[in-house]
């Protein structure tokens, strides 16, 4: 058996067993890989030299970038804001924070800038019984990941991306996701605010809690004022760094991250602690699935097939139509990495023989894979929202109609912005 094939055969599995979702996917991804050098499908380097990627120390910095906007107050001091202007009026609650939740996403981690919310959400509480959560929680949702996916840094699916097209010689800059993902937030928010905010009063309305709901409120700590400005200042220097690309964004994001643990703003070991090795694992073993792939010959093996099936001639739009809506619909049962996996990975073996932009197509098949709110299976924050109790059919319901329109905007608008072909 050639190591094309017996590479093909272990991403099968790989898939199968993600779709099983009885094992964590790090777990999966770190044993395929294994298996991959196990059977001679891959030598070592290939398949785990991808913790080492410039995507893997992106993500750690910015993840100690995050314990640190925690730990010195700064989160806690901007989500503040939505309990001190609110009024408990859920309309004004959910509009304040959808817009702060945005901002924040586009540098944290989407999932937590979610938990830090649904901690301050549940927190609420008024005499009269005015706010039901569930009305306010599913619009955070909708914020944190439009927000994510707003820069390269806001989601691990942006840093996968990049990190399948990099050795093409392509590159995602930080901020090239920002026009399409204002674009998404506003539409989230006139959403939420309003159609939205009728539509799951009408879905949950007072449904009581079933006993199940249960989250930990925000502690308000001591403000220790020197660590809130130097955490400010780093923020302030992350962003610049990104805008002007002085450096490269693993080295803007690795720069903060041990500045925040040299000026004490968190300290080593709670910056480790706080790190989501599970997603760094993940991310890793899935990077080297698809560098084993390449080597292997597995790519060229079904380009071979597909090219063979559809040929070359089909327009470039319509195929992006297609992998866009086939990224989303994938994403309902898999993790969104896997689904960029397995459509990107379809799509590249296209790019030379149609004249393809890579970049153009994993932008929409990145973002396509994140804007799936209609199932709790979609991602980690889609699953962390069920805290407040709603059931499957309550993402289907409330969820539906954004999932269609994020689907309208990036068949439209991506191919204004990037072409999708090259020359």
């Amino acid at each position: 058996m050639t190591p094309a094939v017996t590479a093909l055969i272990i991403f099968i599995i790989f898939v199968v067993v993600c779709v099983w979702d009885k094992l964590p996917m790090a777990t999966t991804a770190i044993a395929a890989c294994a298996l991959m050098v196990i059977c001679g499908a891959s030598n070592f380097s290939t398949a785990f030299g991808q913790y080492a990627a410039s995507s893997m120390v992106l993500l750690l910095g910015i993840m100690v970038v995050g314990a640190g906007m925690t730990e010195s107050g700064v989160a806690q001091a901007i989500a503040g804001i939505v309990t001190r202007y609110s009024r408990s009026d859920e309309r004004k609650i959910i509009a304040i924070a959808y817009i702060i939740s945005y901002a924040l996403s586009a540098f944290m981690a989407t999932s937590s800038v979610l938990a830090m919310f649904m901690a301050i959400l549940f927190g609420m509480n008024t005499k009269d019984g005015k706010i039901n959560h569930r009305n306010l929680i599913m619009p955070i949702l909708v914020s944190s990941i439009f927000g994510g996916i707003s820069t390269l840094v806001g989601s691990t699916q942006q840093v996968f991306a990049n990190g399948l097209i990099e050795p093409l010689g392509y590159q995602f800059k930080v901020f090239d996701f920002l026009p399409t993902g204002l674009i998404l937030g506003v539409i989230g928010f006139v959403y939420c605010v309003f159609f939205g905010y009728r539509r799951g009063r009408k879905i949950w309305g007072d449904r009581e809690d079933d006993g199940s709901v249960e989250m930990a409120t925000v502690e308000n700590k001591p403000v220790d004022k020197r660590k809130f400005y130097t955490m400010i200042g780093i923020m302030i220097f992350m962003v610049v760094g990104f805008v002007t690309e002085f450096i490269s964004a693993a080295m803007t994001a690795t720069v903060a991250g041990v500045l925040c643990i040299i000026t004490g703003c968190v300290s080593q070991k709670k910056a480790i602690t706080s790190i989501n090795w599970n997603v760094l694992g993940r991310l890793g073993g899935v990077l080297g699935l698809s560098k084993v792939l390449t080597a292997a010959g597995t790519i060229d093996l079904m380009s071979g097939w597909v090219q063979s099936i559809v040929g070359t001639s089909m327009s470039p739009w319509i195929l992006f139509a297609v992998c866009v809506l086939l990224a989303q619909l994938l994403s309902m049962v898999l993790f969104n990495s896997t689904a960029i996996l397995l459509v990107l990975s379809f799509v590249l073996t296209l790019a030379e023989p149609m004249g393809l932009n890579p970049v153009a197509f994993a932008f929409g098949i990145t973002m396509g894979a994140s804007v799936v709110f209609s199932s709790p299976l979609a991602g980690t924050s889609n699953q962390m929202t069920m805290a407040a109790g709603y059931k499957f059919k309550d993402f289907i319901r409330y969820g539906l109609p954004i999932d269609i329109a994020g689907y309208l905007v990036l068949i439209i608008f991506v191919p204004m912005f990037f072409p999708l072909t090259l020359g």
